[in-house]
Order: structure tokens, then C-alpha cells, then sequence
């Protein structure tokens, strides 16, 4: 009998994890959703003009990621994401410094100064790391014990994680990076 229970309890909590992610992907769709909206919503309000650089930039950039993120499955969204870097993943690193200095020369445009612009941009940051966790449950874990249990230890952490899984983690601190430095 108590097998039997414990069988039962084990199927509801993995029924119910299944459930959590699914649910959890679909929110961070509709937090891009909501990030695009943010921007329309600036153009419409004219904080920002439609052909002002920083919403030209993020706006493309999430309609990409919409365009990308239905086709997604369990432990994909990296390839997917970095689809163009597929044959040639040395060039992983080149992808997100090139991204890094855009989003840096895009922060000195004037339309960034205002604090709406920057909450946007801080919320794109936001949703494209709960993209990246929610679709990647060895990830999700890697970055759980890299950012919580090791510390100071995680550069160590990283060396020993498969080459997709340092480029997730790489991404999730990209973003971590921008949100940090924009939101101030």
C-alpha cells in the first residue's frame, strides 16, 4: 500500500511540474507579447519615434524571438535561438559581445534617457531570460546551482557544463548584465 501511494504522489507531482513549465513557457511568450506592446505603446504615446533606433532594434529583435519560440521544444531554445550560429558556435562569443555593444550604443541614444524606454528595455532583458530558463530544464538546473549554491565557484561550474548549456548560461548573464546596468 504504501508503494502504491508513493507511486501516486510521485505521478501528481510530476503531472503537476509538467503543468508549471507549460505554463511557464506560455507566460514568457506573453511576456514578449507584452514587452512589444510596451514599445508600441511608447511610439503611439511619442516617447519614441517608429524610426527611432531603439525601437527598431528591439522591436525586430522580439519579433524574432516571437517568430522563433512556438517552434521550441524541451532543452531546444539555444539552437533555436542562435540558429544562424549553428555551424560555426565558435562565433557564440563575437554574437553576444556584438549584442552587448548595440544595446551600449543604443543606451547613449537621447529617446533611452527617458525612464519608460528604460523600463522596456529592462523588461525585453527580463523576458528573453525567462525564454531561455523556462525551455531548458538542465539549464534551469545548471543556472540553479551555479547562481545559488556555488557562488564564487560558478566560472569553475561553467568549464564542466556542455558547450549550448555555457552559451545558455552566457545568455541568462548577458541579460542578467543589461537589466542591472539599465535598470539604474
Amino acid at each position: 500500500m504504501f508503494w502504491l501511494h508513493a507511486v501516486i504522489i510521485a505521478v501528481a507531482i510530476a503531472v503537476a511540474y509538467s503543468m508549471y513549465i507549460k505554463t511557464l513557457r506560455i507566460r514568457s511568450s506573453f511576456n514578449l507579447y507584452r514587452v512589444r506592446d510596451q514599445f508600441v505603446y511608447l511610439v503611439a504615446s511619442g516617447v519614441l519615434e517608429e524610426d527611432d533606433p531603439v525601437f527598431k532594434y528591439y522591436y525586430e529583435r522580439i519579433n524574432l524571438l516571437l517568430k522563433l519560440s512556438p517552434n521550441v521544444g524541451v532543452d531546444d531554445i539555444l539552437q533555436t535561438l542562435m540558429q544562424q550560429y549553428k555551424k560555426s558556435p565558435e562565433k557564440f562569443n563575437e554574437y553576444v559581445s556584438k549584442a552587448k555593444s548595440k544595446a551600449d550604443r543604443l543606451s547613449e541614444e537621447p529617446s533611452f534617457q527617458n525612464v519608460e524606454v528604460k523600463a522596456a528595455v529592462v523588461a525585453y532583458f527580463q523576458a528573453i531570460k525567462l525564454l531561455v530558463l523556462c525551455h531548458s530544464s538542465v539549464l534551469r538546473l545548471g543556472y540553479v546551482v551555479s547562481h545559488y549554491l556555488l557562488g564564487s565557484c560558478m566560472d569553475h561550474f561553467k568549464k564542466l557544463l556542455p558547450e549550448n548549456l555555457r552559451h545558455g548560461v552566457q545568455i541568462i548573464e548577458y541579460a542578467d548584465s543589461e537589466t542591472e546596468s539599465f535598470a539604474h
